[in-house]
């Protein structure tokens, strides 16, 4: 099946290079697909919830989240469907900016560890005191939801950038990581309700 689609995933991956390709946005673009290698950023705030006392069942549970969706795509999925690189397909697509993983292409580990991270973050209660004004207290906790759903998705997009994976790829990744980011959450506040009242442990 996905050998049907890979013609029309290499336009997509074109059309991308052709609209955005620049030396300033390879800089950012690399940033941010390094910092979601292996899931980095997500598991180091991971580890600043585990190191709080008042988060450390949230950061232990994030960080099992985190291994269990790379269990299922690094390890599982990946190896299961054996899918080459996009460069493999079409050595246009090749970049030298970043390295192209020996790794099979799908899922994209990227999509998966960065909107399981998000997902999961999204049922983390988080804490205001300040400011005041109710609104802005709303906002922010608006705003805090969202973020995580950004860098999620600007670190995803970066792998369509490079051309490293295949928009597919990338889509795969993001369903996994929601819906084992979402369980992973799920399970972690039915932990935390068996040791009391729901406590707002996120201050902003």
């Amino acid at each position: 099946m996905l050998e049907s689609i890979t013609p029309w995933d290499a336009i997509v991956l074109h059309a991308i290079h052709d609209a955005f390709a620049n030396p300033t946005l390879d800089a950012i673009m690399a940033f941010f697909t390094h910092i979601g290698s292996a899931g980095a950023v997500w598991a180091a705030i991971a580890l600043v919830l585990a190191a709080r006392k008042s988060t450390r069942i949230w950061g232990i549970g994030m960080l099992v989240t985190l291994a269990a969706v790379g269990v299922l795509g690094e390890i599982a999925l990946k190896h299961l469907v054996m899918r080459p690189r996009p460069p493999l397909f079409d050595s246009a697509l090749a970049t030298s900016v970043v390295k192209i993983p020996a790794s099979p292409s799908f899922p994209s580990m990227h999509a998966g560890s960065s909107f399981a991270g998000a997902a999961f973050l999204a049922l983390v209660p988080i804490g205001l005191d300040a400011p005041n004004d109710a609104k802005v207290r709303a906002a922010v906790r608006a705003a805090l939801r969202v973020a995580p759903f950004a860098l999620a998705a600007v670190i995803a997009f970066s792998r369509l950038y490079f051309a490293v994976h295949f928009p597919t790829d990338v889509a795969a990744g993001i369903v996994l990581g929601i819906a084992v980011g979402l369980a992973g959450g799920f399970a972690t506040r039915t932990a935390m309700k068996r040791r009391g009242p729901r406590q707002e442990v996120l201050p902003a």
